[in-house]
């Protein structure tokens, strides 16, 4: 399966080619604004990408995956659909910009994972794509292990949350998971809220 191939006139995104193989023509597609690191995360997701069309390789059609971070007044919303015509089904994710300005890039990075994460498992189970359930699961299973390669899952934050939860104090935690310790504050702060 090609990822991240598709008609981008129809998207109106910038679209950038980042690498071609035999079996991938890869392009980063983000429609951002520069108050998040979307457009930063999407080339993330790029650099794992070989990996994700090489395992399914024997999956036919293509994958286009879009990123957008956008202001909620525009109304943007999530999308998914599959092509017959040309064999691509397309995840365009929306996420808000309000939400997502002033996080971390730790905190966007692992919030786009879960929410990528969700519509892959969704889309799998709903499309008309005339794939067989072996084929639609090698999809699912090569995405989560592209996101958790990426770090995009159980990344920096799930891991120091799992410190905290063991008791470790939070200067330990943030170095050991590579975070400012004023992040890993604001996870405890959350853990605390969570439990109380």
């Amino acid at each position: 399966m090609l990822i991240a191939a598709g008609p981008w006139s129809s998207f109106g995104f910038l679209a950038q080619r980042v690498w071609e193989g035999d079996r991938v023509n890869f392009e980063v597609v983000t429609d951002t604004g520069s108050a998040d690191a979307v457009r930063e995360l999407a080339g993330e997701l790029r650099d794992v990408s070989s990996e994700f069309a090489t395992t399914t390789a024997a999956v036919p059609g293509e994958l286009l995956v879009g990123l957008r971070c956008l202001p909620e007044a525009l109304g943007r919303r999530t999308f998914s659909r599959f092509d017959r015509a040309d064999g691509t089904l397309t995840i365009d994710l929306t996420v808000s910009q309000e939400r997502f300005a002033g996080q971390t890039v730790a905190w966007q990075r692992e919030e786009l994972g879960r929410l990528l994460e969700e519509r892959f498992g969704h889309v799998l189970a709903t499309t008309s794509a005339p794939w067989s359930p072996a084929q639609r699961e090698a999809v699912r299973h090569a995405a989560r292990t592209m996101l958790l390669s990426a770090g995009w899952l159980d990344g920096a934050r799930s891991r120091a949350r799992a410190l905290l939860e063991q008791g470790q104090p939070i200067d330990q935690v943030a170095e050991a998971a590579g975070l400012e310790s004023a992040e890993v504050e604001d996870i405890y702060v959350a853990m605390l809220t969570e439990h109380g």
